[in-house]
């Protein structure tokens, strides 16, 4: 683990390669969507909420047209791939009522 890594940790995002990388070094390929979707929490504070229709504007879709139920499916289908994956729970919590966060530290590598 390099001194970088060591010194920073928390999930890192690669911007590059478009992968996310677990605090321990675990490595998983994104879609293009699911990139997009945890791009969002790399830009907001830790454990601030983010809504659906933020979330659904970031994809360049109309909140108001879009199904939720693709969100809920890409959302449940992203935490199985990095449990299955990488062998830990991804730290991104439902807000009842006001959309998602992330549970812990999310930096962007470029």
């Amino acid at each position: 683990m390099s001194l970088a890594r060591q010194l920073a940790p928390g999930w890192r995002l690669s911007m590059r390669h478009r992968y996310l990388e677990a605090p321990a070094g675990q490595r998983t390929e994104l879609t293009s969507l699911e990139f997009n979707f945890i791009k969002i929490f790399a830009m907001t504070e830790m454990g601030e909420a983010v809504s659906r229709k933020q979330i659904v504007q970031s994809f360049g879709e109309d909140y108001l047209s879009y199904d939720q139920n693709r969100l809920d499916t890409m959302v449940r289908r992203l935490r199985k791939k990095i449990d299955s994956q990488m062998g830990i729970k991804l730290p991104l919590n439902t807000e009842r009522v006001r959309g998602f966060s992330f549970g812990d530290i999310l930096i962007i590598d470029p």
